[in-house]
């Protein structure tokens, strides 16, 4: 088993407890009429002892609620084709040696439509460097590589795989007392951004939503 990554651990886990602005991305209540709606499935990668409420958790050690313990770098992960409505890294992929089948493996167990809620340390964060089990660094166009055709500034560099996804949102995690607060208060995009601004908060995440393209 691989050894490059390990789950909830230093100041990558830490974040994985603030801003709750992404946390309910992905993830739908039951309808009223219970018998009209089951609940939605939905798997935390890398889940630590943190796992998310109602998801399954998967992780390599076996931390009170993983519920499959597993190496993430052991492909094909032990789910069916199609099986989830969402599917949850949060700092996990920066650990990851093999990106690309990972990013496969996450679009072959989502359902059409379903979303890839993500989050990973922004290149320019000190964390980004700190941490020696990282792998890899990531911008705001690290994912352009998974986009169809023209859909991005890079998506004509998605020859890597055929595993594409649409970028649904994407916005960046701020470090600084006030950010939480902010994150909460401000549910306008571009306000939001500009209020970490005056604040001379700096940019500390990416926060990403992906869409799988399936049947093409």
């Amino acid at each position: 088993m691989s050894t490059a990554w390990t789950a909830n651990e230093g100041a990558d886990k830490a974040q994985k407890r603030t801003s709750n602005t992404m946390d309910r991305v992905g993830l739908v209540v039951l309808s009223q009429r219970s018998d009209v709606q089951p609940r939605r499935k939905c798997l935390d990668i890398g889940c630590g002892a943190h796992k998310r409420a109602s998801c399954i958790g998967m992780d390599r050690l076996a931390f009170p609620g993983v519920d499959v313990v597993r190496d993430l770098e052991v492909f094909p992960w032990p789910f069916d084709d199609n099986e989830f409505d969402s599917v949850y890294a949060s700092h996990v992929l920066e650990h990851l040696p093999n990106l690309v089948r990972t990013m496969e493996e996450v679009h072959r167990i989502l359902k059409p439509g379903g979303a890839f809620i993500v989050r990973v340390p922004y290149y320019r964060y000190e964390g980004a460097f700190r941490d020696p089990t990282h792998v890899r660094f990531f911008t705001q166009h690290t994912f352009d590589y998974f986009t169809p055709d023209g859909a991005t500034p890079l998506s004509s560099m998605n020859y890597y795989s055929a595993a594409h996804f649409t970028i649904q949102s994407q916005e960046f995690g701020w470090s600084g007392r006030t950010s939480w607060h902010v994150d909460r208060h401000i549910r306008n995009p571009a306000l939001r951004h500009l209020a970490h601004r005056l604040l001379l908060q700096r940019r500390q995440e990416l926060r990403v939503v992906l869409v799988p393209v399936k049947g093409l």
